[in-house]
């Protein structure tokens, strides 16, 4: 694994550490890594599998450094797909192994394919979970104007579904697609870290601060009875404390 982790060193020593989206991409790459193997942990894999997974969560941004360096943005609507470009950089510096590649270059589409083998699967869940959840904690910013929220991204939530990337065009939008990722969510561990967390309270009451609108209340409602079913909890036992 040491000559990996060599290559991910020197592959992120090509670019600028002190541009702030550069070393916000390394932090978000370590945090990551780590929940990834606190997942695994928990899962009690296997060492060889667990160090797929460390692998695995380590490179699943690679795409993300010549992303910012080519096109100044992180919206692969406006570049190109992150996954499939860590895959290729992966590739083409000779590292081949087939659940490592597949968890990378899935780690953001909207659903898993269906032909996956049962270690692939799980490598797969787990780095997808890891990076939702670290991407969760991201405090956003709202500006001034006043954007209501879209009956479409509601009814994902009471479909119990990730928010489509295309309905996403304003930050309040930005926030409740990545409030969804909640439904997405794979392990009752990575569920439970988020049902512990201030997560929901924190981004609902930033919407609400910026719009106004009630019906944001009705999304946490959704959200916190969807975490209560899952993990056999009622809503008023949840213990709100940050991760």
């Amino acid at each position: 694994m040491k000559k990996e982790i060599k290559f991910f060193d020197n592959f992120i020593s090509q670019y600028d550490k002190s541009c702030k989206e550069i070393a916000y991409k390394i932090r978000h790459t370590y945090k990551v890594t780590n929940i990834a193997q606190n997942l695994a942990l928990f899962l009690n894999l296997d060492d060889e599998l667990t160090k797929k997974v460390y692998l695995s969560a380590l490179f699943h941004d690679l795409g993300r450094f010549p992303q910012w360096e080519e096109y100044q943005t992180f919206i692969d609507s406006k570049s190109f797909d992150h996954g499939d470009k860590s895959c290729e950089i992966l590739k083409n510096n000779g590292i081949c192994d087939e659940i490592i590649l597949k968890a990378v270059k899935y780690h953001n589409k909207y659903e898993l394919p269906k032909d996956l083998t049962e270690e692939e699967r799980l490598v797969c869940e787990i780095v997808r979970d890891a990076d939702k959840l670290d991407i969760l904690h991201y405090k956003w910013k709202l500006d001034d104007k006043k954007h209501k929220i879209k009956d479409n991204i509601i009814r994902c939530f009471e479909k119990e579904k990730l928010v489509p990337n295309d309905l996403v065009k304003y930050p309040v939008d930005g926030i409740l697609r990545q409030l969804s990722f909640i439904y997405d969510l794979n392990f009752d561990e990575s569920k439970d870290m988020v049902f512990a967390s201030d997560i929901i309270d924190r981004n609902i009451d930033l919407i609400y601060s910026s719009c106004k609108d009630k019906k944001v209340f009705y999304i946490q409602d959704l959200l916190d009875t969807y975490l209560a079913k899952e993990l056999g909890v009622r809503k008023y036992e949840r213990i709100r404390k940050k991760i």
